[in-house]
């Protein structure tokens, strides 16, 4: 049987590395503050563990690594054979997200089995494999042992990513998911250890190589110990790269305002993104309370609403396929308007091939249409994940994407910024169905886990049934203020026209971005409260939600500069 050489990646954003001389520690790696530090022993059968310190604190105790595959066991017997090292310093932007320039500084460290760099915002790390005939990947051994665990925040396991994130102790994880104890990441971890040391889970560069995994509780006898389950025994290789295990570590505001999962994605190859601009949408189908329709003169209605508040898009939901209108009703009016149209399909109209692909998306470009929201993905493996490759063909007919009931998000907007936002979320749309779906905790807390990781289509703004009826938990002025604190490049109104251009808050959600300049979290607990500000040229945005009522005191010297300014 051939075997294969594999190169263990390790990542953080740090200045300096260092080759430890121990017998059993074959590298390590600190990060530029030198708070972060993670190490890599080898074990006398060639069995790697990995250890993550912050300051004088063990966040992450000797935790396993390395993968299983039907065709041999890549997690042991690793013997080390060279190492290198190269810097990384770069800046790049995007056209959506938390900041105008993103900066991503680490020196990489590699051992030919091993490769690391450390971040002062986390950790992650994620195999690469060179051998000579594919694998079919069975496990992954990677754990990440966290000894100081006090509670966490997150979802069970659901495919289509869209469920609470309610606080659980170690024992109530027991119970998560008819007790197989899996969850969804990301995953909020609160350490005993302070303030300093909580850490976000997640996954980074998820992409058509390989399958999504789920996070997995250690039982009671293990406390604090999470592995990651593979949803498919993807065939892969002979080479591959398997998505990062990704760690983001700190005080909350320095997880809130981190761009670690889109920093280890690829730089994007697209040289024009002019054609990508974020932006504020009016929608059909929440706006008629979860209700296709298929009349003409409502898609009108909605389309005037965009062009009246001025915001630059609209999203024409499931009920235009079999509709007595044509495509090209709505495109033309929409551009007589001066709108442009997101257009609605369910991911089953793709099969996984480039050409059919093409076929559609170009037709619909030619009709017209700046983007699409592509739905019902709920799938995790390989063969669902290579669907999303569908990126590549929008951004060469220049169309951006919205991605609905699906996977979370891995950063992959680095590489594809044409991807405007994704779902994965418990969001505003469940008030159609469930008015008590998603109160204040939940808001506040989605915050601090979901959009850490990448632009959220909650869908926010949800003021009352389209009859004016009041139905849900929280106020006016919390739903007002979900516009800002939750990024995405495409921020879709939930509400109908008689109540969103009638509010109080329409002034603001008709001059409101959705992208930033920067991000500052202020304050936060999750449950409890956040506070959110965000830049755009010499305006500050500043959200704030609570659970219960408070009194915020803004520190205005840490955003603004010199001068007059005027609140409102």
């Amino acid at each position: 049987m051939k075997t294969s050489t594999t190169t263990l990646m390790l990542a953080l954003c740090l200045s300096t590395l260092s080759t430890a001389t121990m017998a059993d520690e074959v590298g390590s790696v600190t990060s530029p503050d030198g708070q972060n530090t993670l190490a890599i022993d080898r074990s006398d059968s060639g069995q790697l563990t990995y250890t993550v310190t912050r300051g004088t604190h063990t966040l992450v105790a000797a935790s396993p690594l390395g993968l299983v595959a039907r065709e041999a066991d890549l997690s042991a017997g690793l013997a080390l054979s060279a190492h290198s090292t190269r810097p990384i310093n770069e800046q790049y932007a995007l056209p959506t997200g938390k900041c105008a320039v993103y900066h991503n500084t680490c020196n990489e460290l590699t051992l030919i089995f091993t490769k690391g760099s450390a971040y002062d915002d986390g950790v992650a790390f994620r195999y690469v494999v060179n051998g000579d005939e594919p694998l079919t990947v069975t496990a992954d051994k990677a754990e990440v042992n966290l000894p100081s665990f006090e509670r966490c925040w997150a979802q069970r396991y659901v495919t289509d990513y869209s469920q609470p994130y309610p606080a659980r102790s170690w024992s109530d994880l027991q119970g998560v998911s008819d007790n197989t104890r899996k969850l969804c990441v990301p995953a909020l971890v609160k350490s005993t250890e302070g303030d300093d040391c909580w850490v976000l889970l997640t996954e980074s560069q998820g992409d058509a190589q390989f399958c999504a995994s789920a996070l997995v509780a250690g039982d009671t006898t293990h406390p604090g110990c999470f592995s990651f389950a593979l949803q498919d025994t993807p065939t892969v290789g002979p080479a591959f790269t398997t998505p990062w295990r990704t760690l983001y570590m700190g005080t909350l505001a320095t997880i809130v305002e981190s761009n670690l999962n889109d920093d280890l994605n690829p730089a994007t190859s697209l040289t024009d993104t002019s054609w990508i601009q974020a932006g504020l949408s009016s929608w059909d189908w929440g706006g008629e309370d979860g209700q296709e329709r298929h009349d003409l003169n409502i898609v009108k209605d909605y389309i005037d609403m965009a062009h009246n508040m001025h915001w630059p898009y609209y999203t024409l939901d499931a009920g235009w396929d079999g509709a007595p209108y044509a495509l090209a009703d709505v495109t033309a009016y929409a551009a007589s308007k001066g709108v442009k149209v997101f257009i609605w399909s369910h991911q089953n109209r793709f099969r996984n091939d480039e050409e059919q692909i093409r076929s559609i998306l170009s037709e619909w470009k030619r009709l017209g249409f700046a983007g699409v929201k592509i739905d019902f993905f709920e799938d995790d493996r390989k063969a669902m994940m290579e669907k999303y490759e569908l990126l590549k063909v929008a951004a060469e007919q220049q169309l951006m994407v919205n991605f609905h009931g699906c996977t979370r998000p891995t950063g992959l907007r680095r590489t594809w910024p044409n991807l405007i936002t994704s779902e994965a979320v418990y969001g505003g749309e469940q008030y159609y169905f469930n008015h008590l779906a998603t109160p204040a905790t939940h808001n506040i807390t989605l915050a601090l886990t979901r959009n850490v990781i990448g632009a959220m289509d909650y869908t926010p703004v949800e003021f009352a049934r389209k009859d004016g009826v009041l139905r849900h938990l929280t106020t006016w002025s919390h739903q007002g203020a979900l516009a800002t604190l939750y990024e995405s490049g495409i921020q879709t109104m939930s509400d109908s026209r008689q109540n969103l251009t009638t509010s109080p808050a329409a002034p603001l959600l008709g001059v409101l971005p959705a992208a930033w300049d920067e991000t500052r979290c202020l304050e936060a607990s999750p449950d409890q409260y956040v506070t959110v500000a965000r830049r755009k040229g010499d305006d500050w945005y500043v959200a704030s939600i609570a659970n219960d009522e408070r009194d915020v005191t803004l520190p205005l010297q840490q955003l603004l500069g010199d001068g007059t300014y005027t609140a409102q």
